[in-house]
């Protein structure tokens, strides 16, 4: 097949098949490109800058750009394919993620000597941390937007891909396991140690991201009946035979799963939060593309896991975006609107800033219980305009939440508060019971209290809430460091009861109670 070089600037020149997309030419090289819809030209998120040999826009393409993008070469990857040489830049910004957290106050005892890893492997982001283990110490953290993005922004859509050709198994693995020893190598060059003292591991995730770490088929997990995971505990393989540039013997463990949907980033979270020993009720909530859920009450610990969708993390929002530069992640008002820009001019928004503008739109009477623009907006009336002759309420200047915005927020948030109405249920308990929450991970811990409890993501008569930061990196840590912590995360599993909400024939009846906003409290 005849051949064209590819100029992706900063990363190389490269050689490829003339007719593939863009997208496919940067997989081959494992660079990833934002792509939600998993490059079904659906979203419209994948855009680059494209100059030389390239199709011209299609219809489909034109529509998710404006016409000074289209002038400025912008160009969706998806959509414009090669056909002879060509330059591309990537759009994307460095993203804000979140890797804090509190390490619980146990007794040190380290899982061996030298160095450790603890990899924490999100859908959106991945969270490096290197351990000394002989001095017991945490003494390098690097964080980085998952790269398998390429493929989707959820990891159904991930596994989907996997499940029309297998090849895409070991590819989304190779660019997920390049980008960690990437990120080891510049911690361990930053702090002058080497790779060969690194000897032990720690990954873990959602249950298909760990699968898919391990080089282990997740389709099964994936489709009705939710197949049991391939492993649930005690997996550990010689980190080489993954792909990972360790010491020659270095181990790879995975954290414990605990259900299909429900992977070690939660049963480390569980440990790093200690809601497996608090004394109190206490519902633990990690919210991202999926909102994994855990109740802990009368000595047991309640799962469930609820598909919020990619709304959270920007995808599917017509100004979404993550949490990089120009995103606009809080919004209050006090008689003006105001924003909280991750740095620079406000380019779009990102979860957090969309819940603020959704609760304002609340409270202000903007839209009604169903989501509906309501028509009187009264002194809110200057901060909505028409696009596309449907109203849309205006943050910034191009910046927006439109009606079909509000419906994805409608959508995720039903779907979590469902399952916690659920697991409380199924634990013989109201949400007044609950005396604390925990909120985790990347996106629950930059969320305001008062927004989540106006557009209705946990019930309002839940208690105190508290943000516990990356509690799945932190959890890792620990299990490099604390036999305590180890032995409990072996106990979480007996200790568990978990609810498959796709079984039970109230979940869909409390989504759609769910579905409605109740602004009559706020």
């Amino acid at each position: 097949m005849e051949k064209a070089k590819i100029t992706v600037l900063g990363k190389g020149t490269f050689d490829v098949d003339i007719g593939t997309t863009i997208i496919d030419a940067l997989k081959a090289e494992n660079i990833a490109l934002d792509a939600p819809c998993g490059g079904g030209g659906k979203c419209g998120k994948c855009k680059v800058v494209a100059r030389g040999a390239i199709t011209s826009p299609d219809e489909a393409e034109a529509a998710h750009l404006s016409k000074e993008e289209l002038s400025h070469g912008v160009r969706l990857g998806c959509r414009a394919k090669i056909t002879g040489d060509c330059t591309v830049q990537l759009c994307a910004k460095e993203m804000k993620i979140e890797t804090g957290g509190a390490l619980p106050n146990l007794p040190y005892s380290p899982i061996c000597t030298g160095l450790g890893v603890a990899v924490d492997v999100g859908t959106t982001t991945v969270a490096v941390y290197l351990c000394d283990l002989d001095r017991g110490e945490m003494i390098g953290v690097k964080s980085f937007k998952n790269p398998q993005s390429s493929y989707g922004a959820d990891v159904i859509t991930r596994a989907q891909k996997i499940d029309e050709d297998n090849a895409a198994l070991r590819s989304q693995q190779k660019i997920l396991i390049d980008a960690i020893n990437s990120a080891v190598a510049r911690l361990c060059d930053k702090l002058y140690k080497s790779i060969n003292q690194i000897n032990i591991c720690i990954i873990c995730g959602n249950t298909i991201m760990q699968h898919i770490a391990a080089g282990i088929d997740p389709t099964p997990i994936s489709k009705a009946p939710f197949t049991v995971p391939t492993y649930f505990e005690n997996y550990s393989v010689i980190a080489s035979s993954v792909g990972l540039d360790l010491s020659p013997n270095a181990v790879c463990a995975f954290a414990p799963c605990l259900a299909s949907y429900i992977g070690g980033d939660i049963s480390c979270g569980i440990v790093a939060a200690g809601i497996d020993q608090a004394k109190e009720t206490t519902l633990f909530l990690d919210v991202g593309t999926n909102g994994e859920i855990a109740l802990s009450h009368g000595g047991k610990i309640y799962l469930c896991s609820a598909a919020a969708g990619p709304a959270f993390e920007g995808a599917h929002i017509e100004c979404g975006m993550p949490g990089t530069e120009g995103a606009i992640s809080h919004i209050t008002y006090d008689g003006a609107i105001n924003c909280q820009t991750i740095g620079g001019t406000a380019r779009g928004i990102c979860g957090s800033g969309l819940i603020d503008a959704v609760a304002i739109m609340i409270k202000r009477g903007i839209i009604d219980e169903g989501g509906a623009f309501s028509g009187e907006y009264g002194d809110m009336a200057k901060n909505v305009d028409e696009i596309r002759g449907n109203d849309a309420f205006f943050v910034a200047d191009n910046v927006y939440i439109t009606g079909k915005d509000v419906r994805e927020v409608q959508l995720a948030k039903a779907a979590i508060c469902a399952g916690i109405n659920i697991i409380m249920k199924e634990a013989g308990i109201s949400a007044r019971d609950v005396g604390h929450v925990v909120l985790a991970g990347g996106f629950g811990s930059h969320l305001d209290g008062d927004s989540i409890k106006t557009v209705g993501l946990i019930p309002r008569e839940c208690g105190e809430i508290t943000f516990a930061g990356n509690t799945a990196g932190v959890g890792a840590v620990a299990l490099l460091m604390f036999e305590q912590a180890r032995q409990r995360i072996a106990k979480i599993r007996v200790n568990s009861i978990y609810v498959e909400l796709s079984n039970r024939p109230d979940f869909m009846d409390e989504f759609m109670d769910q579905m409605a906003f109740d602004a009559d409290d706020c």
